[in-house]
């Protein structure tokens, strides 16, 4: 089991810089969201706590399907998981399968 240390200053900030990002969402127009998803990629490669991973792919995933509480639209859907794969490569192809799965048995396309 891997047992995260006490953060770094520099990763507190991160945290701090994520969690609010993610909170603009919610009310950011699907323009500024595109933006912010792209502004996204520019922690990658930098180290993140576990904590702020988690609350990254938990963040991003929520864009990445059809229904509430947002609707978005499909570009956004597209745009957040390409986020997630370039930031997170390591499940990019289960994520993808998770997702096409779920559009085929989403009730809307059985009609």
């Amino acid at each position: 089991m891997m047992m995260a240390g006490p953060l770094t200053p520099h990763e507190i900030v991160v945290d701090r810089l994520v969690s609010e990002a993610l909170k603009l969402l919610s009310q950011a127009s699907p323009h500024s969201i595109k933006v912010i998803f792209t502004n996204f990629l520019s922690l990658k490669g930098h180290p993140l706590s576990l904590l702020t991973q988690n609350k990254l792919i938990n963040g991003l995933m929520q864009w990445t399907h059809p229904g509430g509480p947002w609707f978005a639209p499909r570009c956004i859907r597209r745009q957040a998981l390409n986020t997630c794969g370039e930031l997170f490569p390591q499940g990019h192809l289960t994520r993808k399968l998770v997702n096409y799965c779920f559009r085929v048995l989403h009730p809307h396309s059985l009609l």
